[in-house]
């Protein structure tokens, strides 16, 4: 008999044997590489860095690093395709694009994720506390002639399987911030979608790369590399592949669709990823390889204030003689005011001196000469700037970056 005044117990919903609120990922095996950290220079702050170095081939590493802070090499892989491979046998996980490569915008100060956003809005640091705010996105801090070390750049982040290596379960990342390579991933994978009406997991691909010639803001010719996905055999066989794949599916009442929805359930999806460091990746390694501009924090309006009294004389007072226009094949205008070897302090407001420095530090990392950059850009720069102690800096400024040149060409003699 029941007692009225008894309240009737409801039955618990079923739920989840998985902790709530984490985002498990798939276990990382290793890195596909196309540069790694290379000579050690000194930033303007005075702390040591590596400068990243280019390559026109793929590198497959471990998860191990070597006494240079370069991920060591994966001998086992490498034994298979060769020293200097620019191919190599991959698959994708999914038929979703998004969950094969994941994408945001972002800016760096030094090791910290400044800005991140997905092209309408962005997640951005406000002021120099822990607080953030929502912002319109994207800014100009993306366009292709911003010279400020607080450029922003597209993150982009593909996984793959790489065929032979043995063991299931694992990935394999490869980071870009070419717009180019990250444009040209997801174009290749439509394409081949719309061939295989939609099967992308498990075909056979290559991921690729080759050079591309290109002219920089400053209408320098240069060559980068863009890595791209590709099926080695004909239209045709690309179809035949995805209609056995689909044709496998169906029989064993596997729906990808499913799987798929489950997987953004367990691993969080794309859309929903709103750092451009994405789980399982250090802002360390993101920062000194692909934005070396940002080193030690140095945003546009970040820097010291020290300016002024680094470029006092012995009477305390300022030197405001503007340096004279370089020669062609002349040495660097104005003497270092700071000392050899030690780059000159830039102040908050300097605006004109920080783009200078910027296009100095980029024209290095190219390989090309400080006379080019500073007949390119950063003379008109140090014309139109009104202030002369900040004319003294860019000045200054020119002599460092190429005492630094001339060191690298003396090392590589």
């Amino acid at each position: 008999m029941e007692n009225p005044g008894q309240k009737e117990i409801q039955p618990m919903p079923p739920r989840s044997r998985l902790v709530l609120n984490r985002s498990p990922g798939l276990p990382e095996r290793g890195k596909i590489k196309i540069g790694m950290k290379g000579e050690e220079r000194k930033s303007a702050k005075g702390a040591p860095y590596k400068l990243p170095t280019k390559l026109d081939h793929f590198l497959v590493t471990t998860l191990d690093r070597g006494t240079d802070g370069n991920f060591l090499l994966d001998k086992q892989i490498h034994d298979k395709l060769g020293a200097d491979p620019k191919s190599i046998p991959v698959t994708l996980l999914w038929n979703d694009i998004a969950m094969n490569v994941q994408s945001r915008y972002a800016s760096f100060s030094g090791a910290t994720v400044w800005c991140s956003g997905d092209g309408e809005q962005a997640d951005r640091q406000k002021g120099d506390g822990p607080e953030r705010e929502m912002v319109a996105c994207p800014c100009k801090r993306l366009d292709s002639d911003y010279t400020g070390t607080d450029k922003c750049k597209i993150n982009g982040v593909l996984s793959v399987l790489i065929e032979g290596a043995g063991g299931v379960g694992g990935i394999w990342k490869f980071r870009t911030t070419s717009f180019n390579t990250v444009d040209g991933l997801v174009g290749s994978m439509s394409f081949i979608k719309s061939i295989t009406s939609g099967v992308l997991a498990g075909i056979p691909l290559n991921l690729t790369i080759n050079p591309k010639n290109v002219l920089t803001p400053a209408g320098a010719a240069t060559t980068i590399y863009v890595v791209g996905l590709e099926y080695a055999g004909t239209m045709e066989e690309l179809r035949e592949v995805g209609y056995q794949r689909a044709l496998t599916q169906s029989k064993s009442d596997v729906r990808m669709a499913d799987i798929e929805k489950e997987a953004r359930g367990l691993l969080g999806a794309p859309e929903q990823e709103a750092a451009a460091v994405f789980p399982g990746e250090d802002t360390e390694d993101v920062a000194a390889e692909f934005y070396p501009g940002a080193r030690d924090g140095l945003l546009a309006g970040s820097r010291s204030d020290d300016a002024t009294r680094a470029l006092e004389g012995q009477n305390g007072q300022a030197d405001t003689e503007a340096p004279p226009e370089p020669e062609q094949g002349a040495e660097a205008p104005e003497t270092n005011p700071i000392g050899a070897g030690h780059a000159p302090v830039i102040a908050t407001d300097m605006e004109a001196a920080t783009r200078a420095d910027s296009i100095f530090d980029m024209a290095l990392e190219r390989g090309e000469t400080m006379q080019a950059a500073w007949d390119g850009t950063v003379k008109e720069i140090y014309d139109n700037c009104a202030d002369r102690a900040e004319q003294k800096v860019i000045g200054a400024l020119c002599q460092f970056y190429k005492a630094l040149e001339a060191q690298a060409k003396a090392a590589k003699k």
